[in-house]
């Protein structure tokens, strides 16, 4: 379960997230994320949250938004907030530092703490997207959280529940692997 302060990094995309506040913190009202992002670093495809607003807010850099397919540049002191159900992604377009926060919480933080072990474990394509079977098993475990924006979500859920057997009968889930790329937080 992820902790307030903790680090992770996933070294296909070019992010660290620091978690400012859980899911469990907020009693699911909730996520808080610090994002921390190297130059080209991007989450591996366009996607939709179907029950989540997700809020961008810069804090340093630059920052490229597609929102339905509407490119929009932030910079710092600007925010952006993308409403349920509405494909977009973004692209670090100088180091960069912003806030993300998704309401509600829906886990999201317990997502990304399992995309980022799925990437460190190599299990993950160069975009950072996890293979198919560890991906249906990730897309299953956090139902409604997430899809591409490339198919139909309904098709997606269908698909991802009968890959995610499979997936789950053979290993491919994200749970049991080591938490490497991950830090602490400092012991006062």
């Amino acid at each position: 379960m992820p902790s307030s302060g903790q680090t992770i990094h996933n070294p296909a995309t070019g992010e660290s997230i620091t978690f400012v506040r859980t899911s469990h913190e907020t009693e699911g009202k909730l996520v808080e994320l610090a994002f921390s992002v190297t130059p080209g670093g991007a989450p591996p495809a366009p996607h939709v949250h179907p029950r989540q607003t997700e809020t961008f807010e810069i804090h340093e850099g630059r920052c490229r938004v597609h929102v339905d397919e509407r490119e929009h540049e932030l910079t710092a002191g600007q925010r952006m907030t993308v409403p349920p159900g509405v494909s977009h992604t973004w692209t670090a377009v100088s180091e960069l530092r912003m806030t993300v926060t998704l309401e509600p919480a829906q886990r999201a933080d317990e997502f990304f703490e399992d995309l980022f072990a799925l990437a460190n474990a190599g299990c993950v394509n160069a975009k950072g997207l996890p293979t198919p079977l560890h991906f249906a098993v990730l897309l299953d475990e956090y139902r409604d959280l997430v899809y591409l924006a490339a198919a139909p979500v309904a098709l997606q859920k269908a698909t991802m529940a009968i890959l995610a057997k499979i997936g789950r009968t053979i290993g491919k889930g994200a749970k049991g692997l080591p938490a490497r790329g991950t830090t602490s937080p400092a012991s006062p």
